[in-house]
């Protein structure tokens, strides 16, 4: 099954979607960089991002690693795929607007999900995604790590989960 990463928003964060390509063993890892990483004058949209992996993928069954506004981006992809499993890393809560917040709204009946928060993310502390995401879906496992970074290195979590 394949895997696909939807990183942040920054060309930053190109590095940490391979290195988590290369860190998961046995998993079939496809990174998506987004259209405006190459091409200054796109605007970023995670709706027609999403849009468009959708197509790439078909009707194939995936997993989802995603992090930052790549959380967003794949709270559009998820209603037009078939997915297994999704990690998302440091939901961008003090980024986002009242629409974008609703998106998320998709996580109400989903299962096989875990996020991962960093305790003092300035992008969106955990209290702040625990709070968030358990008035959707009080059911969804929150991880607390210990960091005041918007990084994700925690590639054997992912791994373990995935497995």
């Amino acid at each position: 099954m394949r895997t696909l990463v939807l990183p942040g928003y920054s060309l930053k964060n190109k590095d940490w979607a391979y290195e988590v390509k290369n860190r998961l063993q046995g998993f079939d890892v496809e990174v998506v960089e987004w259209l405006h990483w190459n091409d200054e004058s796109i605007k970023f949209d995670p709706q027609s991002e999403a849009k468009r992996v959708a197509n790439k993928i078909g009707d194939e069954r995936v997993n989802i690693i995603a992090k930052s506004l790549g959380t967003l981006a794949a709270c559009y992809l998820i209603p037009n795929i078939k997915v297994d499993k999704i990690i998302f890393c440091g939901i961008p809560l003090n980024d986002m607007d009242q629409h974008d917040y609703l998106q998320y709204k998709i996580l109400k009946n989903l299962k096989n999900i875990i996020i991962f928060q960093n305790d003092k993310d300035k992008h969106g502390t955990f209290l702040e995604a625990k709070e968030f995401v358990g008035k959707i879906n009080p059911e969804i496992k929150i991880i607390e790590k210990g960091s005041n970074t918007h990084d994700f290195p925690y590639y054997e979590d992912f791994q373990k989960f995935l497995t």
